[in-house]
């Protein structure tokens, strides 16, 4: 708004209709009246000073000056509605005609005069409407037309005529106040100054088809320059100006749907032309570049209204058609790269184009494709579930930091709304000239609106976005099932280092989360009987080699494998029973063999004339014969009993995942022995119980003497026996070690590689070598050293081997096939008739909480129920079987 429109009067107004009284006319002047108002009882400074009488009295005003009005009868109008008209003449020229000499005030004057006094207000108009016919709908047209500049500089030209345009509008405004205060608002039909000049503009130059086609090709020059160029255009500003004045004379709309429609032109060819190079990585980033810069330049030049449109035009230009091939060509170097802000920026331009699930089916894909890989390389069986817990940890950061939406608040509409009131469009500078040659100069202002502050308001909340963690537990599920069962039991193997090891250095919730990442590998597996077989098999040889890291941690495992992921994960609590009824049994036993030990020497020791000595009374030793002898022996077998500690642990059958052992060992004479006496203290106790013992998982401790000195070394039963072999010679080729330890060829093969060709060679072998043959003889091995005196020795036999492992699942086939049987012969008790294909849903069903079977275990089962006339086919539709009673 300039000084000359913020100077217009109001065009109604009846501010000064009441109480005023003209004091005093001076004809002649032409100057405007001066109003002065005084109160009536405060005419000195003194007195103004005083309070009013009552501040509901009425207020009289006297005005001082000259009224007009009185020189009807001698004012010239003639003359003043030529000096007015030739001076709107030459305020409407371009060209330097000679201006009448007179200030705007006297313009502003004469015109008021002509109007209210002298009845000229339609003539003034008429003369009004035919300059501006004369100067803007012929000579101005004529002048941009005739022009020979070209394309943006034409835009500057143009611009230039724009910001004369308004100027002059505005200085037409002030002169002719009176015009548009008195007659025009007079007469509704008449349109005001501003309406009247910008609808004669509006229809001669921008109505002009030849004038529109030069500013169609002055925007698309300059669009196309600063696309082709990456580069700001020298003359925006005047491409900003010019949108601004096309939103002032409300043709806007129809350039910013031409530079629309130019922009998707532009980008579509370009977007398909770099497509074709194949480089989808260089793409994305030429996508966000352009993205960059039209946005840029959308916040320079345009509206503000503009800018989500002509973003999204970009967007959709250049995305249309290519998102499938970005999302999987740029997705999985993105992850492998760990590169977030790439993914959060791909996330956030796919979201505003309606490519999120693109950008989800992709990451699905990648994933699911780098869990088979893990799953499916043998070569990577031990490091599987360390890679697999890796990938997870990648995908899930990857989801919680780059694949996340905005949650907006109250707050954070409230702060949007504020920002959107603010003006930002681009401002325009509208070139003032001064036609008042005695003093008045005309400017324009912007009013600055003011600025909402959102510093005290909290950051939009980040919501991960759900699909993707859908499709990151897919992907899992689907990639584990490149390889049935073999992730179940790598997991479980990886559980079984961990709960060897213990927490370390870890804080125990540190541990306690290092469990709970792997188990949440467990919950991706189908094969749930897998797992718990080989986790049982694993819990067993912790707690029976005694190599359990903590047996509170061992207890809340299987707590929560049975409550959070396996309901029939029930063994886990019957071991622990047994090993606490075993320590009961071993604090009876020492007991048990002392009594044992005294009625012995008891009834070795006894004169024969103490067997006519009542039952129910105790025999003093003291005053036995002998009784030196006794208390000599009775101390020699305790010492000798201190130094062979035995300890034993009684396991119930159906709670442990072993079969009895057929592989036979030659025990020494006081194993046998303590052995034996043992058996003895069990059947006092339960007599009707048979042991059946395994020595497989035993562990000895025994005490060797090297010339470095005495170590006790911790080792499996197996090592110990084929050990204590040495005690009485030096060197035992190894067909006599097989002869004399009865044990399993390969077993003992296995047990001499520990103890003579592992780190730690307490034998030494002749010839050396890391295999084990007939031909060979051991010594042992008196030069050992170690710095620890306690050395433990591993045992080759401790560890799964291929072929245990083998056994394992040949094992749980097995019983998956009977679990499949029961289940079908379950269903059909129940049902009595099902289609084959009912049959097959509800035993899948049936067994998914320990397996989920192929449709042709289902099939096999089904045929071999049929071939044992569990279940017949319906003589009338043979895909329908009944259950036989």
């Amino acid at each position: 708004m300039g000084v000359f429109t913020l100077l217009e009067l109001p065009r109604t107004s009846t501010g000064f209709s009441a109480n005023i009284t003209a004091t005093g006319i001076d004809e002649g002047s032409g100057s405007p009246l001066r109003k002065v108002a005084r109160l009536d009882n405060d005419l000195d400074s003194a007195s103004a000073s005083r309070p009013s009488a009552s501040s509901h009295d009425p207020i009289r005003l006297d005005i001082v000056g000259e009224d007009n009005r009185s020189k009807s009868q001698t004012a010239n109008p003639a003359n003043d509605f030529a000096l007015v008209r030739a001076y709107i003449r030459s305020i409407l020229s371009r060209k330097d005609e000679a201006t009448p000499n007179e200030t705007y005030e006297t313009i502003y004057s004469k015109c008021r005069s002509l109007v209210t006094v002298n009845d000229y207000g339609e003539r003034l108009y008429d003369a009004l409407s035919q300059l501006l016919e004369q100067f803007i709908d012929a000579a101005l047209s004529k002048e941009l037309i005739s022009s020979d500049k070209k394309d943006v500089d034409w835009i500057s030209f143009f611009v230039e005529i724009c910001d004369w345009f308004q100027d002059t509008v505005q200085i037409l405004q002030f002169l002719l106040t009176h015009l548009n205060q008195v007659y025009i608002s007079s007469d509704k039909n008449l349109q005001t100054i501003r309406e009247l000049t910008f609808s004669r503009f509006n229809a001669a130059i921008l109505g002009s088809v030849a004038i529109h086609e030069r500013l169609v090709e002055g925007v698309t020059a300059w669009a196309n320059f600063e696309r082709e160029n990456n580069t700001a255009h020298s003359q925006r500003k005047d491409i900003s100006a010019l949108f601004n004045h096309l939103m002032v004379h409300s043709q806007y709309s129809a350039f910013e749907e031409h530079y629309i429609a130019l922009t998707r032109s532009f980008y579509a060819d370009e977007s398909q032309r770099l497509a074709g190079e194949g480089d989808a990585e260089r793409f994305f980033q030429h996508v966000q570049n352009r993205i960059q810069d039209e946005v840029q330049r959308a916040t320079e030049v345009f509206s503000p209204t503009s800018w989500s449109i002509i973003r999204e035009t970009t967007e959709q230009a250049l995305l249309d058609g290519r998102l499938e091939w970005l999302a999987n060509s740029n997705l999985g170097p993105y992850m492998t790269a760990k590169d977030f802000v790439k993914l959060s920026e791909m996330y956030r331009l796919f979201g505003r184009v309606d490519g999120q699930k693109v950008l989800c089916d992709a990451f699905r894909v990648h994933v699911t494709e780098k869990v088979k890989s893990i799953v499916k390389d043998p070569s990577q069986d031990d490091n599987m579930v360390q890679l697999l817990l890796d990938l997870r940890t990648l995908a899930e950061d990857a989801i919680n930091t780059c694949f996340v939406d905005s949650a907006s608040s109250p707050d954070d509409d409230a702060a949007a709304a504020a920002a959107a009131s603010v003006p930002n469009s681009p401002s325009s500078s509208t070139t003032s000239r001064a036609r008042n040659k005695s003093a008045a100069v005309a400017t324009s202002a912007t009013p600055t609106s003011p600025t909402a502050s959102t510093s005290n308001l909290k950051p939009p909340t980040q919501t991960p976005n759900k699909d993707f963690f859908y499709a990151h537990t897919d992907a899992f599920t689907q990639g584990f099932k490149a390889r049935r069962s073999k992730p179940a039991e790598m997991i479980a193997r990886y559980l079984d280092k961990a709960m060897r090891k213990g927490q370390g250095t870890q804080s125990t919730k540190e541990y306690e989360g290092t469990l709970d990442k792997v188990l949440g590998l467990y919950r991706y597996s189908e094969d749930k009987d897998v797992f718990r077989t080989f986790y049982h098999r694993q819990l067993a040889k912790r707690l029976l080699i005694g190599k359990s890291a903590s047996w509170d941690v061992e207890q809340k495992m299987v707590r929560d494998l049975r409550s959070r992921y396996d309901p029939e994960f029930d063994l886990g609590e019957s071991m622990f029973n047994d090993l606490k009824l075993s320590e009961d049994l071993m604090r009876e036993h020492p007991v048990w063999e002392n009594n044992t030990k005294k009625d012995e020497l008891k009834a070795k020791y006894k004169k024969p004339e103490q067997d006519t000595q009542k039952k129910n009374k105790d025999i003093d030793v003291d005053k036995m014969e002998d009784g030196l002898a006794w208390r000599r022996e009775y101390t020699e077998w305790e010492q000798n009993k201190k130094k062979n500690n035995l300890t034993v642990m009684v396991l119930q059958r159906s709670a442990w995942p072993f079969n009895v052992q057929k592989k036979k060992i030659i025990l020494s004479s006081e194993m046998h022995t303590q052995l034996a006496k043992y058996e003895q203290f069990y059947k006092s106790k339960h007599g009707a119980r048979v042991l059946d013992w395994d020595h497989a998982l035993g562990t000895v401790t025994l005490t060797a003497r090297f010339k470095e000195g005495e170590k006790e070394l911790s080792l499996s039963l197996y090592q110990a026996v084929l050990l204590l072999l040495f005690n009485d010679r030096d060197e035992i080729p190894f067909t006599e070690i097989a002869e004399i330890s009865g044990m399993d060829d390969e077993e003992l093969r296995r047990t001499l590689q520990s103890l003579a060709c592992g780190k730690k060679r307490v034998l030494s072998k002749v010839p050396p070598g890391r295999d084990v043959d007939d031909a060979d003889v051991f010594k042992f091995n008196g030069n050992f050293t170690d710095p620890r005196t306690r050395v433990h020795i591993s045992s080759i036999q401790a560890k799964i081997t291929n072929e245990e492992s083998k056994q394992t699942n040949l094992a749980i086939e097995i019983d998956r096939k009977h679990i499949l049987d029961a289940a079908i012969v379950r269903i059909m008790k129940a049902k009595k008739e099902l289609t084959y294909e009912k049959i097959k849903l509800e035993t899948i069903d049936a067994v998914k909480n320990h397996f989920i079977p192929s449709v042709e275990m289902i099939k096999k089962s089904v045929d071999w129920l049929l071939q044992n006339d569990y279940l017949e086919r319906n003589e009338e539709d043979r895909n329908v079987f009944l259950y036989v009673a």
